[in-house]
C-alpha cells in the first residue's frame, strides 16, 4: 500500500499491439549493451518497429427507441493505418555500500502514425426505408516523441528493518498531428439539400509530468512494522486544436480550443505491516487530494474563457492486505483495496468534436470523481520437482458514482438522426473478474503447455433517450500455447 509507490516502471511498451482486425504486417528489430561489475550495473537498449494495418469492417445495428422512433445504421468501413517507432531504454545502478543504493532509468521514444479511414453509414427508418447516407472520408497524420525518467535512492539505517527510500521522475510527451475530415451528408428526400463539411485540423500537445515519493519504515519488533509514506505528482496538459476549412486559412473559432491543464496529486499516509512464519499482513490508510485546474480559449494568445474548470477532490482511502505462503508451495493471498478516479478533462470541459455529424458530445461541469471498492482473493501453487504450477483469482468491485456516457438520439428534418452522448454521474456499477491458470511441463525444461481462461461479468448504468436502465455483460476466455525449448 505505502511501500509500492516509491518504485517505477515504464509500461510504454515499443510493441504496436492491435486487436486481431484484418491483415497486418510487422518489421521489428533491436540491439542491446549490458555492463556489470561489483558496484555498478548498466545497460542500454535500442528497438525499432513498424506495424502496417488494413481491415475492412461491416456492420448493422438497430435502435428501439419506443414504438414508433426506431432507426437502423448500416456501416462499411476500409481502414489502413501505420505505426513506426523508435525507442532507447537505459537503466544505471550504483550500491555505494551495504546501505546505500541508487537507480536511475531513462528512456525515450519517437513515433509516427499514419490512418486512412472511409466509412459509409446508411440511416433508415423503423419500416427500413433509407433516409440519408453519410459517407466520412478522415485522415490522420501523428508525429510524437515522449521522454520517461526516473530515479530512487534507498538508505539502511544501523537498526535492522529501518528504512528510508526517496524517488522522482519527470516525463514529457510532446505531439503534433493533421486531421483532415470530409463528410458528405446525402438525403433520399429530393427537396432536402446535400450537406458537405471539410475541415483541416491542427493539434499539437505537450504533457509534462513531474512526481516524487518517500517511504520511511520503522520496526516495532520482529514481526511489526510501522510505514509512513508521501506521493506528489504534478501533471500539466497544453493543447492546441485549430480548425479551418479545407484549403483556407479562415479559422473556425466555434471548433478551435486552447487549453491549459494541471492536474495535483498529494497523498499522505501509513500502513502497519506484520510478518512472521508465513504471514504477511498490512492495513493501511491514506488521505489524499486531487486538484484540477484547467484555462480554455478560442487559441493560444486570446483571452481566457470565463467557464474554467477548478474542482478539488478530498478523499480517505483504505487499504488491506493479507498471504500466506503453505509449508507445501501453496500460497493464499486476500486483499481489499480503495480507489478514487477524477473525471477527465474532456468530459468536464469537451471541445466539440465535428468529424462525424451524425454524432455530438457535450461535456458536464458537475461530475464528480468515481469511487471504488475492490475485494480479491487467490490460491496459488509452485512444485519446485516438476516446474508445474497453477494458479486462481477472483475480484469483486463496486464503484459509488460511475461515470457512464448516456445518449440522446433524435430525428431533425434536414439532418437526419443525431446522437447527443454526455457523460454523467450514476449511481452505482458492479463487476466480477475472475481467471485460472496452469502451466505443465510435458518434458521438463523442453516442453511445457500453458493452458488459461476466465469470466468477467459487467452490470453498469445506462440511459438512453430519458430511460434508464442496466447494461450487464458476460464474457468467457480461454488460451493456451506450447513452449518448445530445444536444447536444453
Amino acid at each position: 500500500y505505502g511501500r509500492g509507490y516509491y518504485f517505477f516502471s515504464d509500461n510504454d511498451s515499443p510493441l504496436n499491439n492491435y486487436n486481431g482486425k484484418g491483415l497486418t504486417k510487422n518489421y521489428g528489430g533491436g540491439t542491446n549493451y549490458n555492463f556489470d561489475n561489483k558496484k555498478t550495473k548498466f545497460n542500454a537498449s535500442y528497438f525499432y518497429n513498424q506495424t502496417q494495418q488494413d481491415f475492412v469492417q461491416r456492420s448493422f445495428r438497430q435502435t428501439f427507441l419506443d414504438e414508433e422512433n426506431t432507426f437502423s445504421q448500416l456501416d462499411s468501413l476500409q481502414n489502413s493505418t501505420f505505426r513506426s517507432s523508435h525507442s532507447i531504454g537505459s537503466r544505471f545502478e550504483r550500491e555505494f555500500d551495504s546501505s546505500n543504493r541508487l537507480i536511475v532509468k531513462a528512456n525515450f521514444r519517437f513515433s509516427g502514425n499514419e490512418n486512412e479511414a472511409l466509412n459509409k453509414q446508411t440511416f433508415s427508418d423503423n419500416n427500413l426505408q433509407p433516409y440519408n447516407s453519410l459517407t466520412l472520408d478522415d485522415s490522420t497524420d501523428l508525429g510524437s516523441y515522449k521522454v520517461t525518467t526516473a530515479a530512487i535512492y534507498r538508505h539502511l539505517f544501523k537498526k535492522k528493518g529501518r528504512s528510508v527510500a526517496v524517488s522522482g521522475g519527470y516525463n514529457l510527451n510532446i505531439s503534433d498531428g493533421t486531421e483532415y475530415n470530409n463528410s458528405l451528408n446525402e438525403f433520399f428526400d429530393a427537396i432536402t439539400p446535400t450537406e458537405q463539411i471539410r475541415q483541416m485540423i491542427n493539434n499539437d500537445k505537450n504533457i509534462q509530468e513531474i512526481k516524487s515519493s518517500a517511504l520511511y519504515t520503522e520496526p516495532l519488533s520482529k514481526k511489526w512494522f510501522l510505514e509512513f509514506f508521501y506521493n506528489f505528482s504534478q501533471l500539466s496538459n497544453n493543447s492546441n486544436r485549430q480548425a479551418f476549412p479545407y484549403s483556407s486559412e479562415e479559422h473556425i473559432d466555434s471548433l478551435s480550443n486552447y487549453y491549459e491543464q494541471v492536474t495535483l496529486y498529494n497523498r499522505l499516509g501509513s500502513v502497519v505491516r506484520y510478518s512472521f512464519n508465513g504471514i504477511n499482513a498490512s492495513l493501511g490508510f491514506a488521505q489524499q487530494v486531487l486538484k484540477l485546474t484547467g484555462k480554455y480559449a478560442p487559441d493560444k494568445g486570446m483571452p481566457w474563457d470565463s467557464l474554467g474548470v477548478t474542482k478539488s477532490y478530498p478523499n480517505f482511502t483504505p487499504n488491506l492486505n493479507f498471504n500466506y505462503e503453505f509449508k507445501n508451495n501453496m500460497r493464499l493471498e486476500l486483499g481489499y483495496t480503495n480507489d478514487i478516479s477524477a473525471p477527465q478533462f474532456s468530459d468536464l470541459q469537451p471541445v466539440n468534436i465535428t468529424s462525424n455529424p451524425a454524432y455530438q458530445v457535450v461535456g458536464n461541469p458537475n461530475l464528480l470523481p468515481e469511487n471504488s471498492h475492490s475485494i480479491s482473493t487467490g490460491l496459488y501453487y509452485w512444485n519446485p520437482s516438476s516446474f508445474a504450477n497453477i494458479g486462481f483469482n477472483v475480484s469483486y468491485g463496486i464503484t459509488k458514482d460511475p461515470i457512464v456516457y448516456t445518449k440522446l438520439s433524435v430525428f431533425e428534418p434536414g439532418t437526419g438522426m443525431i446522437t447527443t452522448t454526455t457523460p454523467e454521474n450514476m449511481e452505482q456499477s458492479t463487476n466480477i473478474n475472475s481467471w485460472l491458470w496452469s502451466s505443465i511441463p510435458i518434458i521438463k525444461t523442453k516442453l511445457t503447455v500453458d493452458v488459461n481462461g476466465g469470466y468477467d461479468y459487467n452490470n453498469s448504468p445506462a440511459r438512453i433517450n430519458g430511460v434508464e436502465d442496466d447494461s450487464k455483460s458476460n464474457s468467457y476466455n480461454f488460451g493456451g500455447n506450447i513452449n518448445l525449448t530445444p536444447g536444453t
